[in-house]
């Protein structure tokens, strides 16, 4: 844990002081030195071994600005320029801050430690000097000099003085003008020359800021330490188990066998690592504006024929249309694209890995009922489906190919619960007992169909559980076919048929709204997933505060690609919870 602490320690030091390092203060004074000194005078060198992120940011003042003036917060009690942020978060002189130039681009290296995965991170920040020779001599050629410097690797490091405190971050001034921030000095020797002679002499990304990981990242350090923290992980998880299973007589656990649910998640996650090591590399853009960020992020397959290049492909993806027909007043929406077979070969894997997690405690009909009731939802569904919290509930709704499978698969799906090894769980965690069955009336739906659940209060208070206390005392789902292009809508709710009369009685649709409907149509025609948060959905007294998120994932070309709009409430919202505020 102390190495995985050190690791997200210095990934958040790196993102912060670059990212962060966006700063801002527009009185800030321009560099004299010319923009590509340092690659004038000197050559770029190769990548650094263990190379896992680089960043450009191209006008750190001005997107800082934005940033700091839209999220407020805690935000706006921080430095206002990048020389005291960057002295700040490196708990550095503040003398040195006066010496930055917030205006010029700035550079950073993130890379694994020499001695592998599970030392440290290292990282390096490249800042461009408002004048390197009044720099050098105010810090350290000067007669009131405040450090004590020498020479290592072409840098001029900055030492503390006799009987000063130790520095705690590697200072240095190159030449061509930058001052370099690494961990230690051995990441500035090691990191320095590739930020400061590299990266200048590329040429500058299309937007505000871009970070880009490279192949060797998913290769090198970055693949086999995720695939090590799995092995960990499913390793603790069996050991786990097998004491469970010693203290109850060699007995599987009463709900959900842990080795069979571990052995499945297995195969999905290295399935994922073979993926993420197929990447030929990963590149955000970043672009702050005044209502919030844009990012671009794009993933490369290494080969055509690799598994990544196949996820790709296997993309059922299209516009966003459909979210515009969720009902207006949901605060959250969610699209999901599948082609049919995607979906019947996801329904048959569902109910494998339910029927091995609950291993002999579902008995050969209930498996034979799971099955058959995902297999009509795949086939009575169409192509796109909508996930949209209403009121108090949520509405899922489908295009219903085949209405008699789409209806006969939620009705399978709840008759489930009177089977052993559902019906356990239910009466054991949520005292959940009572399972009532209805059809009402709506109007404008015609027939819908019901199933209620009931929660019986124990009779000894401690006996309630704490997931128990949480949920209403009854809950259920409703579901109706209905319309000329028959669709299903499905209710999860308190009172699901309230849910579904509601969304009846208001047939307003979120398109209806210009920035819902920008939102949508900003995603693009080729995504395969796509989500849109209101801010209602973080404060609901903010309900008519507009969007807080927008995300959109499916491909662009040969490559994968996420799009992502943050308001800066959504940013000032993330924050605060941090905070715990």
């Amino acid at each position: 844990m102390r190495v995985l602490r050190h690791r997200l320690l210095g990934l958040l030091a790196f993102l912060v002081i670059v990212v962060a390092g966006l700063t801002a203060c527009q009185a800030c004074g321009k560099s004299d030195a010319a923009p590509d000194a340092a690659a004038a005078i000197e050559p770029p060198v190769p990548a650094p071994d263990g190379l896992l992120a680089e960043a450009v940011v191209i006008d750190p003042n001005a997107s800082w600005g934005k940033v700091q003036r839209g999220t407020g917060g805690a935000l706006a009690l921080m430095p206002m320029t990048l020389g005291g942020l960057l002295t700040s978060l490196a708990s550095l002189d503040p003398g040195l801050g006066p010496e930055i130039d917030g205006t010029a681009p700035a550079f950073g290296a993130l890379a694994a430690a020499p001695a592998g995965p599970e030392g440290p991170l290292s990282f390096a920040i490249a800042v461009r000097l408002l004048d390197e020779r009044r720099t050098r001599g105010t810090l350290f050629e000067g007669q009131n000099a405040r450090y004590a410097p020498h020479d290592a690797a072409g840098f001029t490091v900055l030492g503390a003085k006799a009987g000063a405190p130790a520095m705690p971050a590697a200072v240095a001034v190159a030449r061509g003008g930058f001052l370099v921030v690494a961990r230690t000095e051995a990441d500035l020797t090691r990191l320095g020359p590739y930020v400061t002679r590299t990266l200048p002499a590329k040429p500058p990304p299309s937007g505000s800021i871009a970070i880009e990981a490279p192949r060797s990242a998913f290769t090198g350090p970055f693949g086999p330490y995720l695939t090590s923290l799995w092995s960990q992980f499913r390793a603790d998880m069996e050991q786990k188990d097998a004491r469970m299973r010693e203290a109850h007589g060699g007995k599987a656990p009463d709900f959900g066998d842990p080795r069979a649910i571990v052995e499945m998640s297995d195969t999905f996650v290295k399935g994922k690592l073979g993926i993420l090591g197929d990447l030929e590399r990963v590149r955000l853009v970043i672009d702050p504006s005044e209502e919030g960020l844009r990012i671009a992020g794009t993933f490369t397959p290494a080969s055509p024929d690799g598994p990544a290049a196949q996820t790709v492909r296997a993309m059922h993806a299209g516009d966003a249309a459909p979210l515009l027909d969720v009902p207006k007043a949901s605060a959250t929406a969610l699209l999901l694209r599948s082609d049919a077979k995607e979906r019947q070969e996801g329904a048959h894997d569902a109910s494998v890995a339910v029927a091995k997690a609950l291993g002999d405690r579902i008995d050969a009909d209930g498996r034979e009922k799971l099955e058959r009731a995902l297999a009509d939802w795949s086939k009575g569904r169409g192509d796109v489906l909508s996930v949209a919290w209403v009121g108090s509930g949520l509405l899922l709704r489908a295009p219903a190919t085949d209405a008699e499978s789409a209806s006969r698969a939620v009705r399978g799906l709840v008759a489930l619960a009177d089977k052993p090894a559902f019906k356990g769980p239910l009466e054991t965690f949520l005292q959940m007992k009572q399972v009532t069955t209805s059809q009402v009336e709506v109007p404008g739906l015609g027939k819908v169909e019901q199933a209620l659940l009931t929660r019986t209060e124990p009779k000894d208070p401690k006996a309630k559980t704490a997931a128990a206390a949480a949920l209403p005392k009854k809950a259920g789902v409703a579901w109706a076919v209905h319309g000329g292009a028959p669709q299903i809508d499905v209710a999860v709710a308190e009172d699901p048929v309230a849910v579904l009369r509601e969304v009846a009685e208001n047939p307003a649709k979120a398109g209806d709204d210009a920035d819902f409907a920008g939102a949508v149509k900003r995603l693009g025609s080729d995504v395969s997933l796509a989500l849109v948060l209101r801010r209602g959905a973080l404060d609901p007294a903010r309900a008519g505060g507009g969007l807080a998120l927008v995300v959109g994932w499916g491909r662009a070309g040969n490559d994968a690609r996420v799009t992502v709009e943050a308001s800066h409430a959504f940013a000032r919202e993330l924050i605060r919870r941090a905070g715990g505020f």
